[in-house]
């Protein structure tokens, strides 16, 4: 009976066991059946993937350049991009009429709608030079149906060419050459109150840089600007002289009140103790105050400009040409005549232009300006300053 009993338990675990079994086999048999099913389903999906980016490099160009087309309409800007870029590849040149399959004959001018969308997605170099292509090739020409947006887009991107030379330049130091640019971008006319912002930069800059250094004429500047300056002073005759200050140009520099020694004051009398009144109170002296009221804007204006025609004066002796004219520019712009200004303005004109920083066109600009300074007898004492070739240029007599 004992041996019946334990069979049957014997016979009772075994089952148990095998059930186990059983069941962790169907488990681990359902896993891999997941697992089989996940990777199937990423399979198919990056098979999707894969067959899609295969089929877009398979494209033929002039698919290609339809589909860039479409995302160019739908503001898909580096779609555009990615599908203009590749219709350049394998495809005939750009020209205005082009066969594009069977009997289709159309226009192929990829670079102008590569540079829209270069011109989008702020790259303004690439969609520059996008257009120019467009230009040269002559694909785009008035009475188009493209010409007035070409126009405009292509001036857009000129500028945002020229502003970001110019603000590069600034930062690098290069105050003439911001200069320059910013004037480019200004003759643009894309937008006057970006290139105005940015022209009070320099201006604050420059003026900076001119406070920043006292003015040394006898040093001699470097470069062309150098030999300019050096020859307006080796050519006077005799020790050169102190170069003169700016001033207000109503009446001619003279040297007497440059070098007259200053008359010395008589020694003041002695006061006793009990001569010198006492201190006045604070009241008294709150009572006695005159306050003086601020000076017109027209005052204002005057003073302005005369601290930028002393420090452009400065700039000029001291051979920096370029810096002169522009401050002068502002100066003779303004509603304060100076003469003088005009004077050296015309003067740093011609430097620039014998220096071969400017055109010649810019000699007759620098002879108008000294017409408007008026009789030359008053600035002969200022010529002793300025190169004989600054002269010739202006057809001044040295």
């Amino acid at each position: 009976m004992q041996d019946c009993e334990a069979d049957c338990e014997a016979y009772g675990e075994a089952q148990h066991h095998g059930a186990r079994t059983v069941s962790r086999r169907e488990g681990r048999g359902r896993s891999l059946l997941t697992l089989l099913v996940a990777c199937g389903v990423a399979a198919g999906v990056l098979g999707g993937y894969s067959a899609s980016a295969q089929q877009a490099a398979r494209r033929l160009w002039y698919q290609a350049y339809d589909d860039g087309l479409r995302a160019v309409e739908a503001g898909q800007w580096q779609d555009a991009i990615e599908s203009l870029e590749q219709s350049t590849q394998g495809a005939p040149g750009p020209a205005r009429r082009v066969l594009f399959y069977g009997d289709r004959v159309d226009a192929f001018n990829p670079d102008y709608y590569l540079g829209l969308a270069y011109l989008e997605v702020g790259r303004h170099q690439d969609a520059n030079a996008a257009f120019d292509r467009v230009r040269q090739a002559r694909l785009v020409q008035s009475g188009d149906r493209l010409y007035d947006a070409f126009v405009t887009q292509s001036t857009r991107a000129a500028f945002e060419v020229s502003l970001q030379s110019a603000e590069q330049r600034l930062a690098a130091g290069d105050v003439d050459g911001a200069r320059a640019a910013a004037a480019e971008a200004a003759r643009l006319g894309t937008n006057p109150a970006r290139v105005q912002a940015f022209n009070q930069q320099i201006e604050q800059r420059a003026t900076a840089a001119l406070a920043a250094q006292q003015p040394s004429p006898g040093e001699p500047a470097a470069g062309a600007a150098g030999t300019l300056a050096a020859e307006a002073i080796t050519g006077a005759q005799g020790p050169p002289p102190s170069p003169p200050t700016a001033q207000a140009a109503t009446a001619p520099l003279t040297t007497a009140a440059a070098t007259a020694p200053p008359a010395a004051s008589p020694a003041a009398p002695r006061l006793s103790p009990a001569a010198i009144p006492p201190p006045a109170s604070a009241e008294v002296a709150k009572a006695d105050a005159v306050i003086v009221p601020p000076p017109p804007r027209a005052t204002l204006d005057a003073m302005t400009a005369a601290s930028g025609e002393r420090a452009a004066v400065a700039a000029f002796l001291r051979g920096n040409y370029a810096v002169a004219e522009g401050v002068l520019r502002q100066v003779v712009a303004g509603q304060t005549l100076s003469p003088l200004a005009q004077f050296y303005y015309a003067c740093s004109l011609a430097a620039l232009v014998v220096t071969g920083e400017r055109d010649a066109s810019s000699s007759a600009e620098a002879r108008q300006a000294l017409r408007r300074a008026g009789a030359l007898d008053r600035f002969a004492r200022d010529q002793r300053y300025i190169s004989p070739r600054i002269l010739a240029a202006l057809e001044v007599e040295p």
